[in-house]
C-alpha cells in the first residue's frame, strides 16, 4: 500500500474543506448542509476511486506511466454518481452530447486547434516530451480533461450551487456558483 498517495489524497481534502471555509462563514444563514456535507464527502471517495489506481488496486489494462485505470474509474463513478443525484439533468452538470447551431462546428475546430497547439507545444518546449510512449501522448490528450471536467465543471460546481443557494449582480448580471 501506497501512504504517500493516500497523504496528498488527506492534503487535497484538507485544502478543499479550507477553501469550503471562505463562503461558509460569508453565507453562514445561507447553508444548505446537506449538500455541503454531500460535496466534503464526494471529494474525498472521488480522490480514493482516482487514486487507487496508482496503488495498484486495479488491474494494468494499459501500459504507460500514468493512471489510465483510476482515471477510468473516476470517469465511471462520476458519471453513476451524477446519475443518482442529478438523474433528470444532464445538461446541467456538462453531459451533452448534441450541439445546436454553429456551437457543434465552432467546437470541433476549437478542439483541434487546441490539441494541435497543445501538441505542439509540448513537442518543442517540454524536455522528455518527444521520447514518450504513444499511450502517454493519448494519456494527456484526453484523459486529465475528460475526468476533470465532469467533476470540476460538471458535478462539483452543480453541489456547491445546491449548497450555497446565493445569487449576486455585478455589472447587471446575476451570478451564482453554477455560472
Amino acid at each position: 500500500m501506497n501512504f504517500g498517495v493516500y497523504n496528498q489524497v488527506v492534503v487535497e481534502w484538507f485544502i478543499f474543506i479550507a477553501f469550503l471555509l471562505i463562503p461558509l462563514i460569508v453565507y453562514r444563514n445561507k447553508v444548505n448542509w446537506k449538500w455541503v456535507g454531500l460535496a466534503i464527502g464526494i471529494f474525498l471517495l472521488h480522490k480514493i476511486v482516482l487514486f487507487l489506481g496508482l496503488d495498484g488496486t486495479y488491474p494494468d489494462l494499459i501500459p504507460g506511466r500514468y493512471n489510465w485505470e483510476g482515471k477510468m474509474a473516476a470517469i465511471i463513478f462520476l458519471l453513476l454518481l451524477a446519475y443518482l443525484l442529478f438523474p433528470k439533468k444532464a445538461n446541467e452538470w456538462g453531459f451533452r452530447l448534441s450541439q445546436n447551431g454553429v456551437a457543434k462546428k465552432a467546437g470541433i475546430i476549437t478542439a483541434i486547434i487546441t490539441a494541435l497547439i497543445g501538441t505542439l507545444l509540448a513537442w518543442l518546449y517540454f524536455s522528455g516530451t518527444k521520447e514518450g510512449s504513444t499511450s502517454d501522448w493519448l494519456y494527456q490528450l484526453s484523459m486529465p480533461a475528460i475526468e476533470e471536467e465532469i467533476f470540476d465543471r460538471g458535478i462539483m460546481l452543480l453541489i456547491l450551487d445546491r449548497a450555497f443557494r446565493q445569487t449576486w449582480k455585478f455589472a447587471k448580471v446575476n451570478w451564482s456558483w453554477e455560472l
